[in-house]
């Protein structure tokens, strides 16, 4: 009976440390991202026009569904082709769950607004908007601490900024900055690393549209939806059916000049773009590489498209109607 006790007591010894170890493992989340594919969704629902021409085919957003992994869930992601492990930088890891949100919604709604601007605009309908300042999208907490954000940066050593490239130009070859914001001002010093910690976006508000636009709240992060959001809007204002009757996926970012800029997790959107049976999926120039490895993976009948700006992406549907009329 005692040898058995001494048995059972060794091996309660081994395993019991064992156990611990899986159950931090399994539990404890670490300073990393998994990227999961998620679904598409209609840009019309979330993006809705009061007159509209109709199309017989479809524009759909992509999201991908992101989630802090654990040490047991970031190994296997790593295993698996259809997920994605991203392992946060130093200045990331310091911000907290409530910061990494608001600047994905922060850069959701940047989106929106480019998109309806340039929409407008590219379809020649009137729309009314201004410039509010910057809008501060992100912050290294390793060299600055005064910005937060969502800050809006009105001034910049007292002059108002009219655009991106001047309040860059603003900070060149200075190591010191005065920053006026809307509810106080800051002096700034440049790291030694050569930057001031801070990323921005001009933070523009519409005012008026010839056609009222209505957006949906949801609970969506980030700017990946501009280009497909922009070829929506602008197919719903003009009377061609750019979309032929198709499925249309897409992805990428939008700026004010048409271009279309790269985003993260594209592989699970070209997952998810080939279990949603679309047609064509518009993806980024920069995110192509990564597209096509999937694409080839899954030997998708989906016609993967890749495009650098706007008007690229409207000739390329133009171009496709007339060669299947």
């Amino acid at each position: 009976m005692i040898e058995f006790l001494k048995k059972k007591g060794f091996l309660l010894f081994i395993f019991i440390p064992i156990n611990i170890v899986f159950i931090l493992l399994g539990n404890v989340k670490t300073e990393s991202d998994i990227l999961i594919p998620n679904k598409i969704n209609l840009v019309a629902s979330n993006i809705k026009l009061d007159e509209v021409y109709e199309s017989a085919g479809s524009f759909n957003m992509v999201s991908v569904f992101t989630r802090t992994g654990t040490a047991m869930q970031n190994y296997l992601a790593q295993k698996e082709v259809y997920t994605d492990h991203y392992v946060f930088g130093a200045s990331q890891s310091l911000l907290t769950v409530e910061e990494r949100n608001l600047r994905g919604k922060i850069s959701y709604n940047i989106g929106i607004i480019n998109s309806i601007i340039y929409a407008f605009e590219t379809a020649d309908k009137e729309i009314d908007y201004y410039l509010d300042g910057f809008i501060v999208i992100n912050i290294d907490k390793t060299i600055n601490e005064q910005l937060k954000i969502g800050d809006i940066i009105q001034q910049v050593d007292g002059k108002t900024i009219t655009n991106q490239t001047e309040f860059f130009d603003e900070l060149y070859e200075k190591d010191t900055i005065e920053l006026t914001l809307a509810d106080r001002t800051i002096t700034m010093e440049r790291a030694e690393n050569g930057y001031f910690g801070f990323s921005i976006n001009p933070n523009y508000i519409i005012e008026n549209t010839e056609v009222k636009v209505t957006i949906a709240e949801v609970n969506a992060q980030g700017g990946s939806g501009g280009l497909i959001q922009t070829l929506s809007l602008y197919d719903s204002l003009t009377e061609k059916d750019y979309t032929g009757g198709l499925k249309i996926v897409g992805t990428g970012t939008i700026d004010f000049e048409g271009r279309v800029g790269p985003i993260g997790g594209v592989k699970q959107k070209v997952l998810a773009a080939d279990k949603d049976d679309a047609d064509i999926f518009f993806v980024p120039e920069e995110n192509y590489q990564d597209a096509l490895e999937m694409h080839q993976y899954l030997n998708s009948k989906v016609k993967l498209v890749k495009v650098g700006t706007f008007v690229e992406t409207v000739e390329y549907l133009e171009n496709y109607g007339e060669s299947n009329d």
